[in-house]
């Protein structure tokens, strides 16, 4: 890669946050398609159920960015017979 500054200084400088932003950019993209697929296995373990989706549910799960509540809902899609099982406040 060509530089665009010579001095050693800024290339020292500009190398590094080169560096960080890229690497800030894979684990950024990293998380956010980690949120992204767990909310689509929700979606899509329902429709393995034949769980009819209504699209302000969809949008609400498609929405959701809590990593530990997107976790929860696939817990519950898995044996959930209805929608409300899986949105149902624990109970235990």
């Amino acid at each position: 890669m060509e530089w665009p500054v010579y001095s050693p200084f800024a290339k020292a400088h500009f190398s590094r946050g080169y560096v960080e932003g890229y690497i800030d950019g894979i684990v950024g993209n990293h998380d956010e398609r980690l949120i992204k697929a767990m909310a689509e296995a929700v979606v899509k373990v329902l429709d393995i159920h034949e769980i009819t989706v209504p699209q302000d549910v969809r949008d609400r799960i498609t929405q959701c960015t809590d990593h530990d509540q997107l976790t929860q809902w696939i817990n519950r899609a898995c044996t959930a017979k209805t929608l409300d099982e899986i949105f149902a406040p624990n109970t235990a």
